[in-house]
């Protein structure tokens, strides 16, 4: 049976018709990347400050799929930027909380630091980095994975659903006292969800949804993260 399942393989691929790969729908049917999770708020705010929340930096190494990043309403930037914003702003750790739309440098100085808050009349600065947004294709036919794919199915249904399409999220997150250039939190905050793709790909909607959900997660987790373990402003 490995031999038929093999012999199908290799006649799909002369054959030209490999699975396709997900590609980004027209602008008007893009799913967005604004969320607003289901964070619990607080009834008195953490810090009896006001926070000002910056634009996302993008480090990552690659685009969400390929070389693409346009697989979404926004920008990447714009969408998971403005889902910071309306997290913390839902979570009430802050007395207020306000969105500040400039692109922060790499470094900046306690001075430089400062000059900002005061502009926009805010105590501590939401500064955070995507380290990882993209979508994962891997094939469920290499080595061992065709073993246990195959348990139970034929030779024919392995060729054709042979995906693994998975969303990761990774991001950097500091809360900086503006004052005193003091860190109050910083953490390493990092989601990811597999489905089963078949032929490789996803819908715009399935995509939208998992997408989502992976945020949303990584928002709960990020706020559950600051109320516990960041620090007092002394």
């Amino acid at each position: 049976m490995r031999i038929i399942g093999l012999i199908i393989i290799l006649l799909v691929l002369i054959s030209g018709c490999a699975p396709s790969k997900p590609r980004p729908a027209e602008k008007e049917l893009r799913p967005s990347l604004m969320v607003r999770p289901n964070i619990r708020m607080m009834r008195e705010p953490q810090y009896k400050l006001k926070l000002g929340v910056v634009s996302m930096r993008d480090q990552r190494l690659s685009n969400f799929f390929g070389e693409s990043d346009n697989f979404f309403r926004e920008s990447v930037i714009q969408g998971l930027s403005q889902s910071i914003y309306l997290s913390l702003k839902r979570s009430h750790l802050f007395e207020e909380t306000k969105r500040i739309n400039i692109d922060m440098p790499d470094r900046m100085t306690r001075a430089e630091l400062r000059k900002l808050a005061t502009q926009n009349n805010v105590d501590v600065i939401f500064v955070s980095d995507i380290v990882v947004f993209n979508l994962l294709r891997k094939s469920l036919m290499d080595g061992d994975a065709l073993e246990v794919k195959m348990g139970g199915q034929s030779d024919g249904d392995v060729v054709f659903n042979d995906f693994q399409l998975s969303v990761n999220y990774q991001l950097i997150g500091q809360l900086i006292y503006a004052k005193s250039g003091a860190i109050l939190w910083a953490e390493n905050v990092k989601r990811k969800k597999s489905v089963l793709g078949e032929d490789g790909t996803l819908s715009v909607n399935r995509l939208g949804l998992i997408s989502q959900e992976v945020i949303k997660d990584t928002m709960v987790d990020m706020i559950t993260l600051i109320k516990s373990t960041a620090v007092g402003v002394k």
